[in-house]
């Protein structure tokens, strides 16, 4: 959950949008008709209506570019919105609206830059903006909650304009670094948010978003506002270098990376500079491709990720208020288009999820209509989830041998009733195990079982522990090893030994020859003489 970026609610928050409550006296209804109207599910199901249910794969991205694509306005990149003044659109839908709830004088769509708190990628928590973004003082908080204040300073950081797809993957080219401006990807908004500098260019960069493996003090990425931890860049699993943010930003990447590939499912040319690339999500995606322009784009998408990752982060960190009012913003006064996976984030498998495909998965459903009421909010259910040790279970392991499941089941209940035939993986760390791994190693390992269930993953409580260990025969083949491996070093020693010694005689024979023909050149000459 974002629990640093949306706190508990200062303004109340009714279906017709965002209310301020001041000395006891509300603020009427915000009308339909305002930028501030939080679209309604029958509102929802008719901007989406013509996709149907168990729509999925590339037909439903095909049909979701087409309805995002309809009125979606080309934006300035340096405002995000038409006008042309700096950074004036993210005022309006960056804001965090439970700390800087919204004001009477506001309604007529006159907001405020000022004075205001907002949200940002990469930081630990939302930033008051006193004057104006990159100018004059700021606050934030800590983890107590306590307020911090600092100056924009060259040296103390500031805020970029964060391209969560990267622009080098598809909507750049590579003799003209801003040609992204020009290009309605390049400057959509639904891509485009507040990123902290140290973020942006240090940790993000171009790299795949993804789990790092080895988080250490190596692999940190510090803000330099706050000087906070706020992400990691290292190695996956697979060896691909990728960063990963904090969790409370992981599923809004994670959403507006899926929103691009759905915007820009199929290359398209709105004009003779303006040409829209075909994007797509993948696994093992390095950054080192260099940049791809749209038109190297018509036939082979620019494929970005990490997919796998990036589907499990649209769960573990889910649709919060603020990404339900950044979305209602955009659509209602800035790009007039919306992200579909924060109005149903269940849509990202039947996009992405191959497994879900291949496995003939159901589609599409209008359920779970994610709005400011249940943005959020933790589920009711409460679930309870332990892996039980069997007969047949195999606890000890050696060198080279492959894990084996039997004998390994869950029991998993939902508000105290059991549920039956749910399939589950099972973990040792970040290490997923299946049959096909092969243990190496002495010591300890820790089994836990994970369940996907009501689109999110629940982890067993406990664990059950395998000891790995050398059998008596390794052993003995290891000794043999070694010794072996000891005489040849013991033999090359003696070998190099006498192969120094060879050159000592020669080169002193060399010298006896040269002091003899020397002498008996002597003696000739004293001859002759």
């Amino acid at each position: 959950m974002k629990s640093l970026l949306i706190f508990t609610i200062i303004g109340a928050i009714t279906t017709g949008g965002i209310i301020n409550q001041k000395n006891d006296n509300s603020l009427k209804d915000i009308p339909v008709n305002s930028i501030y109207h939080d679209m309604t599910e029958e509102e929802a199901k008719s901007y989406y209506s013509g996709i149907n249910v168990g729509d999925k794969g590339d037909a439903l991205l095909d049909k979701l570019q087409n309805i995002l694509k309809q009125g979606q306005v080309k934006l300035k990149y340096e405002s995000g919105n038409k006008t042309s003044k700096d950074w004036d659109g993210y005022y309006l839908y960056e804001r965090n609206y439970d700390l800087s709830p919204l004001q009477e004088d506001e309604l007529s769509g006159n907001y405020h830059k000022t004075d205001i708190w907002i949200n940002s990628l990469y930081c630990t928590s939302p930033i008051y903006i006193d004057d104006s973004i990159n100018k004059g003082t700021f606050k934030y908080l800590d983890t107590d909650g306590n307020e911090h204040t600092s100056t924009f300073e060259s040296s103390k950081g500031s805020f970029d304009r964060e391209h969560v797809f990267p622009k080098s993957f598809g909507f750049n080219n590579h003799d003209d670094v801003g040609y992204f401006q020009n290009c309605t990807a390049g400057c959509d908004v639904q891509n485009l948010h507040i990123g902290e500098h140290i973020g942006n260019s240090v940790g993000h960069k171009n790299f795949p978003y993804g789990n790092v493996v080895e988080k250490n003090k190596d692999s940190e990425i510090r803000s330099s506002l706050t000087n906070d931890v706020i992400g990691y860049k290292g190695n996956n699993k697979d060896g691909i270098k990728v960063f990963e943010p904090l969790d409370h930003d992981k599923g809004n990447i994670a959403r507006s990376i899926f929103y691009m590939a759905a915007r820009y499912h199929n290359y398209e040319e709105l004009d003779s500079v303006d040409k829209t690339p075909a994007l797509t999500i993948k696994d093992n995606v390095s950054n080192d491709k260099g940049t791809i322009s749209p038109e190297e784009t018509k036939d082979t998408p620019a494929a970005y990720g990490e997919l796998s990752d990036l589907l499990e982060w649209n769960i573990i960190d889910p649709v919060d208020k603020y990404e339900v009012h950044r979305n209602n913003l955009v659509y209602n006064a800035v790009q007039f288009n919306r992200n579909p996976f924060v109005d149903y984030p269940s849509w990202v498998e039947a996009c992405f999820d191959p497994n879900y495909i291949a496995q003939d998965g159901s589609g599409i459903t209008f359920d779970n209509y994610q709005t400011v009421e249940n943005a959020g909010i933790e589920d009711t259910n409460k679930y309870s989830l332990e892996i039980v040790a069997g007969e047949g279970l195999k606890n000890k392991y050696y060198w080279f041998e492959h894990f084996d499941p039997t004998g390994i089941s869950i029991n998993f209940n939902v508000n105290g009733e059991p549920v039956e035939n749910v399939e589950f993986e099972l973990y040792s760390g970040d290490q997923k195990m299946t049959s096909d791994y092969m243990f190496l190693g002495v010591g300890k390992m820790e089994l836990k079982a994970k369940v996907k269930y009501n689109n999110r993953y629940i982890t067993s409580s406990n664990a059950l522990e395998i000891t790995l260990e050398i059998s008596k025969t390794q052993a003995i083949i290891l000794g043999v090893i070694g010794i072996i491996v000891l005489i040849l070093i013991i033999l090359l020693i003696v070998w190099l030994r006498k192969k120094k010694n060879r050159k000592k005689v020669k080169y002193l024979e060399n010298k006896v020859n040269k002091v003899a023909k020397e002498v008996k050149k002597s003696k000739k000459k004293k001859k002759n003489n």
